[in-house]
């Protein structure tokens, strides 16, 4: 399973030609109704995408709204190095085009113009730097299942983000008892979102 969250303190733009707010909802009215109480507590937005890889369903909420990206892109970045390097070329700092790597992985929603700090200031007027969690979801998919990293390169990475701790409150605070996650959340200001793989108790073993 792979899942994108995003949170923001002011409303999301929406993607050209995509409409927002309410273009996806959760097929279960209960918990619709509950992210929009959420929203109005705390004066923000909710997005998410959840895709069951095990037969290709999906969840989302506002899956086509744009959200900040902050440190959620180092997942792409990390991905296209493992891609495109052999280990002996590791130590190198080598960049790419982001159209070459964004075409690869046939995503042409995600907006990536800058390296952080700068990556994580949002404005409302522009995709920069920004991208919806149903797009996030779809990468991320292609990227561990083998569509874009073999096994051998796919697990230096799944390793990486299981080793992350600064979404432990995030996607990870949520599974069930006995779930892997492997995730990479990001923050800035009011921006909190998260990118993760969420593998059953069963497949832990």
């Amino acid at each position: 399973m792979v899942a994108s969250s995003g949170c923001t303190a002011s409303e999301p733009t929406a993607s050209s030609g995509i409409p927002s707010r309410n273009a996806t909802k959760p097929a279960d009215s209960a918990a619709q109704t509950a992210l929009g109480e959420l929203e109005d507590r705390y004066d923000a937005w909710i997005g998410f995408s959840v895709t069951d890889t095990a037969d290709d369903s999906t969840l989302d909420y506002q899956g086509d709204s744009r959200f900040g990206q902050a440190s959620t892109l180092t997942t792409l970045a990390a991905a296209a190095l493992l891609d495109q390097l052999t280990p002996e070329q590791l130590h190198h700092v080598i960049t790419w085009p982001e159209a070459n790597v964004l075409e690869r992985y046939g995503d042409h929603v995600t907006d990536v113009v800058d390296n952080e700090p700068v990556s994580n200031t949002v404005t409302t007027d522009n995709t920069a730097v920004t991208s919806t969690p149903r797009a996030s979801t779809k990468t991320l998919k292609q990227i561990v299942s083998g569509e874009i990293l073999d096994d051998g390169n796919r697990s230096p990475l799944i390793d990486w983000m299981t080793g992350n701790a600064t979404g432990d409150t995030l996607i990870h605070a949520g599974a069930p008892e006995g779930w892997g996650v492997a995730d990479q959340s990001g923050g800035a200001g009011a921006i909190r979102n998260d990118v993760a793989v969420v593998i059953p108790r069963t497949a832990c073993r």
